[in-house]
Order: C-alpha cells, then structure tokens, then sequence
C-alpha cells in the first residue's frame, strides 16, 4: 500500500503466502475501517489512470479489473465516466498515429484488429475507420517503382507487368 493503491483481493493474495485466514480478515477489516482499502474508490482511481494514461478501452479495463478481483458491481458503476465520446476521441488520436503506409484494406483491417484487441467496442471503431480517408496513388507509385526495380532484373515486357501485377495484388494495391 506504499507503493501504490492496491484492491482487497491483491491483499489477500499476498498476506494469504504468510498468514492464516482467520488473521487476514482482521487485517482486511482494520486496513478496510482505517480507509486504506477501498475497492470502489480504487476502482475510480484505475479507471481515471487507465483513461488518461493508456491507449485502452472499456473492455480491456474491465478485464483487468476482474483480474484484480474487483466485484462486477463496483465495476459498471464506475465504469460508466468511460463514455462513448472518451472512446471515440481515443479511437481517432491512434487511427492518427498508425503509420499510413499500406493499401486502405489492409490499413483499416490492421486498426480494427489492434484497437479490438486494445478493448474497443467494435460499433465505435467501425464508426471511425469509415472515416478514414488518404491518398492511395503514393503508396501505390511507390511499391510498383520497388518491384519494377527488383523484378526488371529477373522477366521481361509482358511477364514483368503480370508479376508486378500478382506483387500488387498480394498486398492489396492493385487498381
């Protein structure tokens, strides 16, 4: 509890390794009395951190939350200052910050994929890909010069065009 806040169940887990079960309540009790443990007040903290201090979203919260042993109750009583809004304003700075690099299938595919993971909720993020609009034509000049370049070498007229054509395919760039 010097360190940081802890909830009850991170408590328990460590007297557990040194204490009987009986003595763990007394000290849960007293720890709980003296306003050294509270989960709901916690469970606000770690929120407000996670919001303000972390690329996640709701549900990846919620799960570690259920880690630390925190009771569903206090979890979707305060998980609520998590709006739709806070997500939507997180959603939009990573989609700003992924590199833009390859074709839009790929991009989008690759953003929903690693804010599901973060625990986005899916509605929000496919709100937010549709909006994404670039300029395709660079990326696309830019990987046919790269394998004109390395299979000019190799085949030649027609052949060359086919394999580039197959390259750019692959990866989603073909127009």
């Amino acid at each position: 509890l010097k360190v940081k806040m802890r909830s009850t169940n991170e408590i328990e887990k460590y007297l557990a390794k040194e204490f009987n079960k009986d003595l763990i309540e007394k000290i849960i009790l007293n720890l709980t009395k003296e306003g050294y443990l509270n989960d709901d007040y916690f469970t606000k903290c770690y929120i407000n951190d996670s919001i303000n201090l972390k690329n996640i979203g709701p549900n990846k919260i919620i799960h570690e939350l259920k880690k630390l042993g925190i009771d569903k109750s206090i979890i979707d009583k305060n998980i609520k200052v998590f709006t739709s809004s806070k997500e939507e304003e997180k959603i939009k700075k990573i989609i700003d910050k992924t590199n833009k690099n390859k074709s839009v299938y790929n991009l989008k595919n690759n953003i929903k994929l690693n804010l599901i993971n973060q625990g986005f909720n899916v509605e929000i993020i496919d709100k937010n890909i549709n909006n994404i609009n670039f300029d395709e034509t660079s990326i696309y000049e830019k990987e046919y010069n790269k394998l004109y370049n390395k299979l000019s070498k190799k085949y030649t007229s027609y052949e060359l065009e086919q394999k580039i054509k197959q390259k750019l395919y692959q990866k989603g760039l073909f127009k």
